[in-house]
């Protein structure tokens, strides 16, 4: 056997053998016909836990219900940490992407990168980090949507997008439901008074609901990008949708008030508004301010990391010629501190106090937008505050990897803590396993 025998995509097995749980002189032993490698574990510390784990530079897998240690690797007389390919087993194929490599190295050491990143974790770096209590937040209280409600109304998925709190409960959507969810505050598992209002399947495609925003009485919904086709040169182009929905008496539905596309134009329907909030102008009228998912409010530059948008908007109202339109006002650049990959949501207090949200870097950017005075907003002097900004991480798992994987939505409970909301983790492989256990959840956190 050498190297290039286990560059192919032939069947491999992987079989084990250890003491019991004893974590002393443990072998994995990957076999391919009659030829094997063996992967030793010495000095043992648990790591992790029944994990299953992708080798990236030493590209092997591993499985110890005892936990995972140091590993040596020796095949055919190689040293250890040479070229082997990534396995099948007969549990399944783990697909290891450059964007997507976790790996251990031959001193025991683990490492990370993130989805579509350079950046890397590792073990080490938590270990080593003297202000990590200083810029991560804490979980106070999550729970995940399925256990809030007493009648889930047959939907299994709860790909949340936005929330917010009106009074003294809290609202969400996701991007797959055209229902609003209702909680109330104390967040008390499989309540009456959690409810899905409206009908999850109105339409039989997917809402794109990505921003929630109330003001008198209407919730303002905002679907992310959508095609629209243009009949007369044959074209198409892609907006977002501002919903304006009202509940009823009986709060279990919702009607349509109205439903007008927003002026700005995206490249396509991935890269949209993802938040929004809404304020009254010192005009008097009504403002609503989308954020851009993308940096450049861009699908080509997406990543292009610290140059986030909001896009100012104001309704102008159907007439006999037009239909209903929201106008572009003005684009708002955020910060260059907010370095993120790209932006998941917004929420800004009636004193201009900010927070932007990141699925990609797992964290949030706390600020100020100058222009807002007791909730209303002067749509010449909006801007943020350049010099005034701290940014927090979310918790990290005990092996330093971010396990806050998608958070989508976010607002404040009072200046100490936030809530959070976080969409369905990314499937076939393009997100690691561990991002499942926090998703589709809703989350407190404690502000360090």
């Amino acid at each position: 056997m050498n190297n290039t025998d286990y560059m192919t995509d032939e069947t491999t097995l992987l079989t084990r053998s250890f003491n019991n749980g004893n974590n002393t002189d443990e072998t994995t032993t990957v076999e391919r016909g009659g030829e094997t490698a063996s992967f030793e574990s010495t000095d043992c510390k648990r790591i992790f836990k029944g994990q299953f784990f992708a080798l990236s530079s030493i590209f092997a897998l591993c499985l110890f219900g005892g936990g995972m240690m140091k590993y040596n690797m020796h095949a055919d007389g190689n040293t250890p940490g040479e070229n082997l390919a990534p396995l099948k087993t007969g549990l399944g194929e783990y697909n290891v992407k450059e964007e997507d490599m976790y790996v251990v190295s031959e001193l025991g050491e683990i490492y990370g990168k993130s989805h579509h990143s350079k950046k890397e974790y590792s073990y080490s770096s938590c270990l080593e980090d003297k202000h990590y209590s200083k810029k991560t937040a804490k979980t106070a209280f999550e729970l995940p949507f399925a256990a809030l409600f007493k009648d889930v109304k047959g939907e299994k998925k709860f790909e949340a997008s936005s929330l917010i709190k009106v009074n003294d409960a809290y609202y969400s959507i996701c991007d797959n439901s055209w229902a609003i969810s209702k909680f109330d505050a104390s967040l008390t598992p499989f309540s009456t008074s959690n409810v899905q209002i409206g009908d999850p399947d109105r339409e039989t495609e997917d809402s794109g609901y990505e921003a929630l925003v109330h003001h008198n009485n209407t919730f303002f919904v905002v679907r992310e990008s959508v095609e629209h086709m243009n009949t007369i040169s044959d074209s198409s182009s892609y907006h977002a949708i501002i919903e304006e929905l009202v509940i009823t008496d009986d709060g279990l539905d919702y009607q349509i008030i109205d439903q007008c596309k927003c002026e700005y134009e995206f490249e396509g329907d991935s890269k949209g508004f993802e938040g929004a909030f809404g304020m009254l102008g010192l005009d008097g009228e009504f403002y609503m301010i989308g954020l851009c998912e993308g940096n450049h409010c861009s699908e080509g530059r997406k990543f292009d990391a610290g140059n986030g948008r909001l896009i100012l908007m104001k309704k102008n109202a159907a007439n006999v010629n037009d239909d209903c339109i929201w106008k572009t006002v003005k684009k708002i650049d955020i910060p260059e501190s907010a370095n993120f990959r790209d932006y998941s949501d917004i929420e800004v207090t009636s004193t201009g106090k900010v927070i932007v949200t990141t699925q990609e870097d797992s964290a949030f950017w706390i600020g100020q937008l100058n222009g807002i005075n007791d909730g209303v907003l002067d749509p010449d002097g909006i801007v943020f505050d350049a010099d005034e900004y701290k940014i927090y991480e979310f918790p990290k798992s005990n092996e330093c990897f971010p396990v806050y994987c998608n958070v989508e939505g976010v607002t404040f409970i009072n200046d100490q803590m936030i809530m959070a909301v976080s969409d369905k983790m990314k499937s076939k492989g393009k997100q690691p396993f561990w991002c499942l256990e926090k998703d589709q959840s809703i989350h407190a956190f404690v502000l360090p």
